[in-house]
């Protein structure tokens, strides 16, 4: 984001940074630096010192920074270097915990999909062997009524079954191709870049975890529509970062530590998603369909053998 005003400070600080580079002759970092500074606004006499710079014209340039540097020294506002490395720090795992809550979204989201696809494919089968193994568990109670416990639990497995079975085959979920799938997901990363509740500062909370909530809404149900919506009303005018509200050394030190237990909080998260049943299915079956069929033939064997044997 191109700046509202020229920071010497900042600038002064590059060009000593440039002044050490040429002494240790590291052309190619040299020109990273350029290429920074013009991301920055910037007066002419330090363009002039780009423009040296590219030209590989070193001694003028030193010159130049050395002038420019003198001229600006007054402008310069000292900062304690704690708290600049603290905002660095801060700016670091706002990024890295932005993504794994991206990677924990991905991973939700899959489990979603599997989910509704399993239940479309499985459910209905499934819910008729929860129905026979509740009658046998009936029969078997009313002969002896030891087993009445068994019975009661064969019940609640067949309602609560039928009550997730019926709220899945609810759940929207739009068919995407492939095109429209890597969309959705590089659009979905860039909208949670810009207004995650870990990267904004405190005013804006309440308004960034709707917005954020209504993104990853979006997101698990394939609503490209949406989630571009969202990154465009973002794009108009970004929140402000923690890092760049935050002044006091005290609560750069508190945002730094509660950024750190986020990051392990999220990472706990994920590790259990990782340790289900589903995970590892997902992680052992790439073809969805070709597990379905699989888990549809032992159903159906099972089915067969419970509906023969109340038959009987």
């Amino acid at each position: 984001m191109i700046e509202t005003k020229v920071d010497f400070t900042k600038i002064c600080k590059r060009l000593e940074l440039i002044v050490k580079l040429i002494e240790l002759e590291d052309t190619e970092d040299i020109e990273e630096q350029c290429q920074t500074l013009q991301r920055m606004n910037l007066t002419v006499d330090v363009e002039l010192i780009i423009q040296q710079l590219q030209q590989q014209n070193f001694v003028d340039a030193m010159a130049s920074i050395q002038i420019f540097v003198n001229k600006h020294r007054q402008l310069m506002t000292y900062e304690d270097p704690k708290m600049v490395a603290l905002r660095l720090e801060i700016k670091s795992l706002q990024t890295e915990v932005t993504a794994l809550a991206n990677e924990e979204s991905e991973m939700m989201k899959l489990v979603r999909e599997f989910s509704i696809h399993y239940n479309r494919e499985i459910g209905e089968l499934m819910q008729d062997i929860l129905f026979w193994r509740r009658k046998k568990a009936m029969t078997e109670a009313h002969e002896n009524p030891d087993k009445q416990a068994e019975a009661e639990e064969a019940k609640q497995d067949y309602d609560e079954y039928q009550k997730h079975h019926e709220e899945l085959k609810a759940e929207p979920l739009a068919a995407l191709s492939e095109v429209e799938k890597k969309e959705l997901k590089a659009n979905f990363r860039k909208a949670a870049m810009l207004c995650h509740p870990d990267k904004v500062h405190e005013t804006m909370q309440v308004q960034a975890t709707a917005l954020y909530q209504a993104l990853q809404t979006a997101y698990e149900r394939n609503d490209l529509t949406q989630v571009n919506e969202i990154l465009q009303n973002l794009q108009k005018g970004n929140f402000a970062t923690r890092s760049e509200e935050v002044k006091e050394l005290q609560l750069l030190e508190y945002e730094v530590i509660r950024l750190r237990k986020r990051k392990t909080e999220i990472i706990e998260s994920m590790n259990a998603t990782k340790a289900t049943d589903t995970w590892q299915i997902l992680s052992e079956h790439d073809d969805w369909e070709v597990y379905f069929a699989g888990v549809k033939t032992i159903l159906e064997q099972e089915l067969q053998q419970l509906s023969n044997a109340l038959q009987q």
